[in-house]
């Protein structure tokens, strides 16, 4: 982090010293700033601008049929068009913004190798691609929300309760956009009871019933994470209170399977993580173990008493108002496996699959644009390589989560961003997906727990700290030391 200081500029210098100077410089800039640009990124990106500019007629765009739908607007193409602009502004903003924090920058990527091969797969994807300035251009908008995630995690990591804080930024505006979701839809007069039978689905300000449903499960976990962590004031437990009811409100709304069931592992698993941080560390061990196992056998022994697994599948999907098959779902993956088979390595480039739906074996039926799983849409995109890379930092997410020590008991619960990236990626697409506010969200929860731990053992013993790299302590050696102290046993 900059921890303060000032540097002087020679009006004679050339544009190169001076941004040197800048790069040098020890700077102390007010975290407020970093906060309010991830607080407008998700605002903006989890609105559809159409119902935010038109909300007096954008009843054809909030309502869906069970099965999906939507009404195509004239406006939709100009007002794109003007997101897009504002977007390049944020852009434009991100990349000045970042040179205060260049060194910084790039010693996280150095530190995680992993992030620059990821990289370095979706620009591979410019050489056999049939429109190689998508791939560019998709591949800046990933960079850019990575230095996002950085920047933002630089100015926060080191500051008391900095889990509680994210949450507070994260909820701002997710809460801002199911208050207008909310306000649009009894402005219009919707029927309550038609939408929770699921003969109608809500899209609300996000403009699509799953992104809706997608954003409120955001909002439950930064919701009760807060709760949950204590120390609140009254007026924080109110807000967050209402805040929870408003997400469950749109998530009913929704229709969204996806989003109900992911809410419901979401809630369980914090109030069990919150029971276990009443007994001591090696009493939890036991609990972590003897729960797991039991909840294994009872899973296995009720498959084997009851056969008819076809019948507790349909179940289960009928009570969440779905088919069998997912709403088509199935079919979707069965046509991404066949593409990953043919191009298993490096895939078919990112593109928003334009080039693998060139050939007509792996068209995209009804114009979805992707195949409702983000890690078969990963793998079409960048191969197997690419989606290792991806697992690879969710492993280092969960490591780095479980060796925070944090400055509160309740810190497992900062494992709900990958929990939530995972589930919801089981049948929707936001892994590594451009403009995703679930993948922004991701982001900087990982950077905020790489970085925590590396002020953390900075003040202690050092050590290396990667998800690429085991930390490794140092021996007194005088000429490991005199170059920076670390190394990295792979």
């Amino acid at each position: 982090m900059f921890d303060g200081g000032a540097v002087t500029f020679n009006t004679s210098s050339s544009p190169l010293q001076v941004f040197k100077n800048i790069v040098n410089a020890r700077w102390r800039l007010p975290a407020g700033i970093s906060s309010l640009l991830l607080m407008v990124y998700v605002f903006i990106y989890s609105s559809d601008f159409l119902i935010l500019l038109n909300p007096v007629d954008a009843l054809a765009s909030l309502q869906f049929t069970a099965s999906g739908g939507g009404t195509d607007d004239a406006r939709s193409d100009q007002i794109e068009e003007f997101k897009a602009t504002l977007g390049i502004g944020i852009y434009i903003f991100v990349l000045l913004y970042s040179v205060f924090f260049l060194k910084t920058i790039v010693k996280t990527l150095v530190a995680h190798p992993h992030i620059l091969l990821i990289i370095a797969v979706l620009l591979y994807g410019t050489t056999v691609s049939v429109n190689p300035q998508q791939v560019f251009f998709s591949t800046v908008q990933i960079g850019i929300g990575i230095l996002i995630a950085i920047v933002y995690a630089t100015q926060h990591s080191g500051s008391d309760r900095w889990d509680r804080k994210f949450c507070l930024t994260i909820l701002f505006p997710v809460f801002l956009v199911h208050l207008y979701s909310f306000v649009l839809f009894f402005a219009n007069e919707l029927s309550v009871i038609e939408f929770a039978e699921g003969s109608a689905r809500y899209g609300g300000l996000p403009g699509n019933p799953n992104v809706a449903g997608a954003s409120a499960v955001l909002g439950v976990w930064s919701s009760l994470y807060i709760l949950l962590g204590g120390g609140n004031s009254r007026a924080i437990k109110i807000y967050c209170s209402l805040a929870l009811c408003l997400f469950a409100f749109t998530i009913v709304m929704s229709g969204s399977g996806t989003s109900i069931t992911v809410s419901i592992a979401i809630i369980a698993m914090l109030i069990w993580l919150k029971f276990l941080t009443l007994f001591r560390s090696s009493v939890k061990r036991v609990v972590y173990v003897g729960s797991g196992v039991l909840v294994m056998f009872s899973l296995v022994g009720f498959i084997l008493v009851n056969d008819a697994t076809e019948e507790l599948t349909e179940t289960f999907t009928s009570s969440l108002g779905k088919r069998t098959d997912l709403t088509g779902r199935t079919e979707l993956w069965e046509i991404a496996a066949a593409a990953i088979e043919e191009r298993p390595f490096l895939g078919w480039s990112f593109d928003q699959h334009e080039t693998v739906q060139e050939n007509r074996k792996y068209v995209i039926p009804q114009d979805l644009g992707h195949f409702h799983n983000g890690f078969l849409d990963t793998a079409v995109a960048g191969g197997l390589v690419l989606l290792a890379l991806v697992l690879w930092n969710m492993i280092g997410y969960v490591r780095n989560c479980f060796k925070t020590r944090g400055d509160t008991s309740f810190m497992y619960g900062f494992v709900g961003p990958v929990v939530i990236l995972v589930l919801m990626n089981l049948s929707e697409y936001s892994l590594l997906r451009p403009l995703s506010v679930l993948f922004e969200f991701y982001l900087c929860a990982y950077f905020l727990l790489v970085m925590s731990r590396l002020a953390e053992e900075e003040a202690g013993a050092p050590v290396a700290i990667a998800p690429d790299a085991r930390p490794v302590k140092i021996k007194s050696d005088r000429k490991r030391t005199s170059k920076g102290g670390v190394r990295y046993r792979f």
